[in-house]
């Protein structure tokens, strides 16, 4: 299933929503691929209330601290897919800069 056009902003209900619509008409999502600014969107998610913390323990020592602010996989009540950012898709739509 393809679809091309966005007529609101990503949100997690609209994300979940057309995965059920697509599992109650036998398809089975593993990939979607978004505009850098519907990933920006997506990766906010993660600081819904009704998502478990995501948080890492920085290494030992100091050498190497990272923060990690990204997040490719969604994991639904329809299953999971991985989201991809893909460049071609802002020249395409009427994506924020």
């Amino acid at each position: 299933m393809k679809c091309s056009v966005q007529s609101a902003p990503l949100t997690k209900a609209i994300l979940e929503q057309v995965m059920q619509t697509g599992y109650q008409n036998g398809a089975n999502f593993r990939h979607v691929s978004v505009s850098p600014y519907v990933k920006s969107v997506f990766v906010t998610f993660m600081s819904d209330a009704n998502v478990a913390p995501f948080r890492c323990s920085v290494s030992q020592g100091g050498e190497r601290n990272t923060i990690v602010a990204t997040a490719d996989y969604y994991e639904g009540p329809f299953g999971t897919v991985m989201i991809h950012p893909n460049r071609d898709w802002r020249r395409r739509t009427h994506d924020k800069p």
